[in-house]
């Protein structure tokens, strides 16, 4: 590879684009959470929104990854924040006129959704391919951490915005996020993909392949139906929180704009921590368990404890608690799992594990219509709890992720030596 500065000019140009969209991204989540709580105070047509978007990008994920990996990326990544931009533009012209109605953000979450969809691999892919391999470690962290400095600040901004302005020019400001970084991309310099001769049901044999090694391996099995079921129960808590923050919190935007802003918070100072301090592998086990059972627990507290001072300080711990999490069992998957099928398992995995969660975000925003939200959480919280003890107590399948055998951590030192 030519030997390249990491801050070039294609990094740059594709890191500032990105931070820019991901800022567009989180002003947009909220517009779209103050505009339905506020206007209609309907959990259904947001349970509504989240589900389809969810299940589109869970649909067009696996058909993104393949088609990225065969046209242009540079192009991909362009036409899809450019007509996420032109989406967004339609939606502020219709909220600037006071045209804009539920149905048609429904409508045009799909197609927002798939942008999404072939834009993160196509971004993912193209790092490589633009800074030394020795660089790369850094690049991915560096974007790591601008991404979640944009996920803290965004819905701060979006709060002022909503409060001080109107809803209009909070999907205005998303638009330009969108069109400024497309038209940045246009810019950078990205090496076409080689054309490698593909079997004509290359991609079907792969997939089924994928699903065979799950289905045979206990171990991963358990991994997938754990993940699942915290997604069921935990992931649809975002379709109610905004009715928690209107009526039992009675928070201000800009509150509540706050509160949206802790688990990135969190995120980000556990991502600082863990780039100091590495857990060794020994207490990985112990500190994937305790922080998961800590985030129900939190949760659980938030339907007791009615109080914003205190769901922003378990928010914070939330979001460095699902990090330390999240981490210790994505490391020891990408350790267990071989070199060779990493890449369908984790594509597999993404795909299983968000399965049942446009469902269950739709019927949650069914139930928040009708039940006071706090014993949602609660209820959540205990359930969550309880399928952590169960799996990790009476399924050693699941534990095995985290022993890998002398024979295997040899092998790992091998190829990576």
């Amino acid at each position: 590879m030519e030997e390249r500065k990491l801050f070039n000019k294609n990094f740059l140009l594709l890191w500032i684009g990105q931070s820019t969209s991901i800022l567009g991204n989180r002003i947009h989540h909220m517009a779209v959470i103050f505009w339905l709580q506020f206007k209609y105070n309907s959990t259904f047509l947001l349970g509504t929104v989240m589900s389809i978007t969810t299940l589109t990008m869970a649909l067009v994920s696996s058909l993104a990854g393949v088609i990225v990996d065969r046209y242009s990326r540079k192009w991909i990544i362009i036409i899809s924040d450019l007509l996420s931009g032109f989406l967004v533009f339609i939606i502020a012209i219709l909220a600037f006129f006071d045209q804009l109605r539920g149905w048609h953000l429904i409508f045009f979450a799909p197609f927002l959704a798939s942008c999404s969809a072939f834009l993160l691999p196509a971004i993912q892919s193209v790092y490589p391919d633009i800074v030394n391999e020795k660089d790369l470690l850094r690049a991915n962290s560096i974007n790591s951490i601008s991404s979640r400095i944009f996920q803290i600040i965004g819905p701060g901004i979006a709060g002022v915005i909503y409060q001080l302005f109107s809803i209009g020019f909070l999907f205005l400001i998303d638009s330009l996020t969108f069109l400024i970084s497309g038209f940045l991309e246009i810019f950078i310099d990205i090496p076409a993909s080689r054309k490698v001769e593909r079997k004509k049901n290359s991609f079907i044999i792969d997939f089924e392949n994928g699903i065979n090694l799950i289905l045979k391996n206990k171990s991963l099995l358990a991994v997938i139906v754990y993940t699942a079921m915290l997604n069921i129960f935990g992931a649809p808590l975002l379709v109610v929180l905004p009715k928690y923050l209107q009526y039992n919190l009675k928070a201000t935007p800009i509150l509540a704009a706050f509160i949206f802003s802790a688990k990135p918070l969190g995120s980000f100072l556990a991502l600082f921590f863990t780039s100091l301090v590495a857990p060794d592998r020994k207490s990985q086990w112990n500190l994937f368990l305790y922080s998961s059972l800590g985030v129900w627990i939190l949760t659980a507290l938030c339907g007791v404890i009615i109080n914003g001072y205190f769901v922003i300080i378990a928010y914070i711990l939330m979001g460095v608690l699902n990090v330390f999490s999240h981490m210790t069992l994505n490391t020891n998957l990408q350790l267990y799992v071989s070199r060779e099928e990493r890449g369908r398992f984790f594509g597999l995995f993404g795909t299983m594990a968000l399965a049942f969660s446009p469902l269950s975000m739709f019927v949650m925003g069914v139930i928040g219509q009708y039940v006071n939200v706090p014993y949602i959480y609660i209820v959540a919280g205990l359930i969550n709890i309880a399928i952590i003890l169960y799996l990790c107590i009476f399924h050693t399948e699941f534990r095995e992720i985290f022993q890998l055998s002398k024979e295997r951590l040899n092998t790992l030192e091998s190829i990576n030596s």
